[in-house]
């Protein structure tokens, strides 16, 4: 049951991929740049309790200007990410449920 949830979350998100794709043409995905480096952002995180967290508070406009892209970019990023179900927000708190694949 578990793993069918996952599956039908990475098809999910995957299908939200290649609606943006199919949106700008056949460019690479709009925010390819970006979200690299996001994935080397959600590294910094660290485990409490088990799980991967990172505890500092930050709007997408701060990680934004940490990663070098526009809020929009990372705002889009952490949507795919979450209907993905590799983050979550818990208490303020950016949590990592799952690490996203690394051509992701």
């Amino acid at each position: 049951m578990r793993q069918r949830d996952e599956h039908r979350r990475a098809v999910a998100a995957h299908e939200h991929q290649c609606r943006r794709v199919l949106a700008v043409g056949t460019r690479l995905h709009p925010a390819a740049h970006e979200t690299g480096h996001v994935l080397a952002w959600l590294e910094l995180a660290q485990e409490r309790d088990g799980r991967l967290v990172i505890d500092e508070a930050l709007t997408h406009k701060d990680i934004a200007s940490r990663v070098g892209a526009s809020r929009e970019m990372i705002s889009r990023i952490f949507s795919d990410l979450t209907t993905g179900g590799y983050v979550a927000k818990e208490d303020g708190k950016l949590v990592i449920v799952r690490k996203p694949p690394p051509r992701w």
